[in-house]
């Protein structure tokens, strides 16, 4: 601080000192002085720079009366701090020891060492049947990895199993690798269908005839051409009663031998023995005996007479396809190559039902459903009711969408209750109605603009109800009277088969012609019935208003 005050007061004097000689030089008219040359400089002890790692060092003097400076007492530049960093060599890159000043950020490397290359480990890869082998070679320090020494892949070893077409199913052969096991399938050929041979069985005076046809290939069979029973042709013989000994007739079929004996006489007697004949009684027995997969028929008169016609033992299975089995001369029925879900009915040769059970060998078809769509509408209380379940009574999963279509353009959606009842009563002038699934449309008709005449009751009972029931079959493209327009089922799986397959996968009951109504009454009679007892009540209400 005193340091300080001393050089003001040697500025401030410094400047009296200044200001008074130049008033003397103006005032006496003399040549004007400079500043340097009136300066008498002091420059005190100077302001000390110290070194750095990039600069010298030195003292800086500065005037303290005109400012003026200059440098002096230069000294060396400081050395650097450095901070080293060893770098470790790695496989591929020289080591090294980096050197960082930490003043000014200087650097530089020394000590450089060589890189240490890699440290392989092989590894033999064998070739597949369709993938090369090679040798990989890693580094165990770095993890760098290449391959080389590569041998050509070793190609499948195939062994083949040729399966030879049958009957019904395509032939082919299957190549299987013995080395990886992969196979696959080609040489197809086609079925070789069945060669059937006929085998014509004649009808006697008690057995049907028919003809066989048996396959020569896979002794698959079926029988036609049935021809009832000739029935006896019988030649008589009258035989004299004797002394001793009874007379009778003798009948004998002149196709068979069979012979049976009546009218037996004594000697001595005017006429015949009254002898009331024997009529057989025959009894049906069955066993089903499951351990040797056959059943057991006995068909037996009380005295011991077997029935001389043939019994026709019937298994149907759930397509509707027939197989009738023969018994052997025990009177069994081997239904072992049976398999699946059958129907089983016999008959003797008067077509009489003798048994009719199910019975099922194995596991069960897999019941598929054929959903029927049904619809009664009631146009008075301006609603109706629809359905769409499979006989079995499993109702259709999926959702079903009501829509209309108004006269003025106006689109919407109706929705069922829990029950199929659909209200359009709010519904105003003709709409058209849409009914469909997710991926099919089941039915569609216009609904017209019913308005109930004035003044009108409605009767007791709901006689008076305007209904129609409309149902439609859908395991088949038949139709049913119905209004509006039936759209056709949607394809089976059947039709993915061949025509053949076709015709036996379609259940006996659509199986009819367009003639006899067989296939179509099943799902209509109910309609029929119905329509007919309606306009047997409206004849009898009509009647009655009449009296």
């Amino acid at each position: 601080m005193t340091k300080l005050k001393n050089k003001l007061w040697v500025l401030l004097a410094g400047a009296v000192v200044f200001s008074a000689a130049f008033l003397f030089a103006g005032f006496t008219g003399g040549e004007p002085v400079s500043a340097e040359e009136a300066c008498t400089h002091e420059y005190g002890e100077g302001i000390v720079h110290a070194p750095t790692c990039t600069a010298e060092g030195y003292t800086e003097y500065i005037c303290t009366f005109c400012g003026e400076s200059y440098k002096d007492d230069f000294t060396d530049r400081a050395e650097h701090a450095y901070s080293e960093v060893v770098i470790e060599p790695t496989c591929t890159h020289e080591g090294y020891t980096a050197h960082f000043c930490t003043v000014c950020g200087y650097e530089y490397t020394d000590n450089y060492t060589a890189a240490t290359g890699h440290t392989y480990q092989e590894t033999t890869t064998l070739p597949t049947c369709t993938g090369e082998g090679y040798t990989t070679h890693t580094c165990l320090e770095c993890g760098y990895s290449f391959n080389d020494t590569y041998v050509a892949a070793l190609g499948h070893n195939y062994e083949t199993e040729v399966i030879a077409p049958t009957c019904t199913e395509d032939g082919y052969t299957v190549y299987t690798c013995t080395v990886c096991e992969y196979s696959y399938v080609g040489d197809e050929t086609e079925a070789i269908g069945h060669a059937y041979a006929l085998n014509t069985v004649e009808a006697t005076c008690a057995t049907y005839g028919y003809t066989e046809h048996v396959c020569a290939n896979c002794s698959d069979r079926f029988v036609t051409d049935y021809i009832a029973a000739l029935g006896h042709d019988y030649e008589d013989e009258v035989i004299p009663a004797e002394d001793g000994k009874i007379g009778y007739t003798k009948h004998t079929c002149l196709r068979c031998d069979y012979s049976y004996l009546s009218d037996f006489v004594t000697s001595g007697d005017d006429g015949y023995i009254e002898d009331e004949e024997h009529m057989h009684a025959f009894i049906f027995q069955m066993e089903n005996d499951e351990e040797g997969q056959r059943l057991c028929i006995s068909y037996l008169c009380e005295c011991g007479e077997a029935y001389g016609g043939e019994l026709v033992v019937l298994f149907t299975d759930a397509e509707g396809i027939g197989t009738v089995l023969q018994t052997d001369e025990n009177g069994c029925a081997d239904y072992s190559a049976m398999t699946g879900y059958y129907r089983v009915t016999i008959t003797n040769a008067e077509s009489e039902l003798l048994a009719d059970f199910e019975l099922t060998k194995g596991e069960p078809e897999e019941h598929v459903h054929a959903y029927v769509f049904g619809l009664e509408d009631n146009a008075e209380e301006r609603y109706f009711t629809i359905r769409y379940a499979c006989e079995c009574g499993e109702t259709y999963p999926g959702a079903l969408y009501i829509s209309y279509t108004a006269e003025d353009g106006e689109t919407g959606t109706l929705t069922a209750s829990e029950e199929g009842v659909v209200d359009y009563s709010m519904l105003e002038g003709a709409c058209h109605i849409l009914i469909e699934t997710e991926t099919e449309i089941l039915y569609e008709f216009d609904l017209p603009d019913v308005q109930p005449p004035e003044g009108s009751e409605e009767p007791d009972g709901g006689e008076g109800k305007s209904r129609k029931r409309l149902t439609m079959a859908r395991t088949n493209s038949r139709r049913f009277p119905m209004r509006g327009r039936a759209i056709t089922s949607r394809t089976s799986p059947a039709t993915k088969m061949t025509d053949r397959r076709r015709i036996k996968a379609t259940p006996r009951r659509w199986r009819s012609c367009s003639y006899c109504s067989a296939c179509w009454q099943p799902v209509a009679l109910p309609w029929l019935l119905q329509r007919k007892e309606k306009i047997r009540r409206n004849k009898n209400k009509l009647t009655e208003d009449m009296e």
